[in-house]
């Protein structure tokens, strides 16, 4: 599987990457609310900001998980899919994300 098609798979499955990235969102608010007027970051930044800490959390995701397989099972969607139900990814990830704090 590649990244697009992970993260399609994670948001089928689950609203985890919508939290993480609202979660993230925030954190760069407050940040941007505590510098000068002349150093703020205008929205679409924060927005293209928080695109990217999502593309690589599931970077990482796809990383965690393409090390349980084998390169065989590499490439089939059908063996990533089994290794993210036996594995319980969607929940681990939904409970990460729970407990995910950006701090200040």
């Amino acid at each position: 599987m590649n990244i697009f098609e992970i993260e399609s798979y994670i948001n089928d499955h689950s609203s985890v990457l919508t939290d993480f990235r609202a979660k993230y969102l925030n954190f760069l608010n407050r940040k941007n609310a505590t510098r000068s007027t002349d150093k703020k970051w205008s929205t679409l930044r924060i927005e293209r900001e928080a695109d990217k800490a999502v593309n690589n959390f599931v970077a990482q995701i796809k990383s965690k998980i393409s090390s349980k397989l084998t390169n065989i099972q590499r490439k089939k969607s059908s063996e990533w899919i089994k290794c993210i139900e036996n594995n319980q990814v969607i929940d681990a990830l939904e409970e990460s994300v729970i407990d995910l704090d950006f701090g200040d």
